[in-house]
């Protein structure tokens, strides 16, 4: 089953709630809604800074973690949510190793961008200053 990372930031509301009842959500909740999509929570943090709180859940598929982020978002407690799928190094490789294949074909939509890995002249600069360039995927924002 695969990994992903949900980072959750609270409102308000929700933290002058869970003052007034303190427990720990992560476990209670986070638990309830990963078996509730047939997975289990590997482990859960509250943080400071950007998000309250991160954990990992490990569940069958992507749809059961938009299931997972859609009824924790709808309930209300949260200014924003985030999930993140997450890769170990075995399958990062074979992702870098699988890059190599698109890099191949890819090309970007303007012409004068080079293909990934070649190198080009700059405009102004002398023949001695040539800049290899690797282009980013595009990720929607």
């Amino acid at each position: 089953m695969p990994f992903f990372m949900y980072q959750a930031s609270y409102t308000a509301e929700s933290w002058a709630a869970q003052m007034k009842n303190p427990e720990n959500r992560i476990q209670v909740v986070g638990q309830q809604a990963c078996e509730a999509v047939g997975g289990r929570l590997v482990t859960g943090w509250y943080c400071f800074g950007e998000y309250d709180i991160m954990v990992i859940c490990n569940v069958p598929d992507a749809k059961a973690m938009a299931a997972i982020a859609i009824a924790i978002g709808a309930g209300g407690a949260l200014k924003s949510g985030k999930t993140t799928v997450l890769m170990g190094g075995a399958q990062a490789v074979e992702a870098i190793k699988q890059a190599g294949d698109v890099a191949n074909v890819y090309r970007p939509a303007d012409s004068q961008i080079p293909v990934a890995g070649k190198s080009r002249q700059r405009k102004g600069r002398s023949p001695q200053s040539v800049t290899t360039v690797v282009d980013a995927p595009n990720r929607p924002s």
